[in-house]
């Protein structure tokens, strides 16, 4: 699957201040693939809990959330939005690559015949656009990207980018 890859490198970025903490690694893949447990969270929330008693992932798990409210709750504006980064990064992997992967191009969105600047619209079916809009604008560009991967660019759109 593209999404634990994905975030191994997102891992790596330099605005989410975690490349120089390694041990945060699996316990970070975890979080924004939604795998830690409400459980590990409710524990994250109690200084007094002894972590020594539980199994090495979820001690990983506390001791990064615990250092997520570090950098959210952080004067330092870099480690805040580090921190901003990281929750936004989980909800569009959570919320919006899981849906959007398990949708294709010219079935589910595609195109919008009556616009050529390379806008998408929902589809009914294979080759059916529809009028509707996308609500979601995460789930709107993760479509676009796709759609713009899996089509060629036309004449109209290039002329149309040109002039931007």
């Amino acid at each position: 699957m593209i999404l634990p890859f994905a975030v191994d490198e997102l891992f790596e970025y330099s605005p989410l201040k975690l490349k120089h903490s390694p041990e945060f690694k699996n316990a970070f893949r975890r979080y924004i693939c939604n795998q830690i447990d409400s459980e590990d969270q409710a524990l994250a929330d109690d200084p007094s809990t002894n972590l020594s008693t539980l199994s090495q992932e979820r001690q990983e798990n506390i001791l990064f959330i615990r250092e997520l409210k570090v950098f959210f709750d952080s004067s330092d504006r870099y480690k805040k939005e580090a921190a901003n980064l990281i929750s936004l990064t989980k909800r569009i992997f959570d919320k919006v690559l899981r849906v959007a992967f398990m949708r294709s191009n010219n079935q589910n969105y595609g195109k919008d015949p009556l616009k050529d600047e390379g806008s998408i619209v929902p589809y009914e079916g294979s080759q059916t656009p529809t009028k509707r809009q996308f609500a979601n604008v995460y789930l709107f560009l993760a479509y676009l990207y796709q759609s713009t991967l899996e089509s060629e660019i036309s004449k109209d759109e290039l002329l149309f980018l040109s002039e931007k």
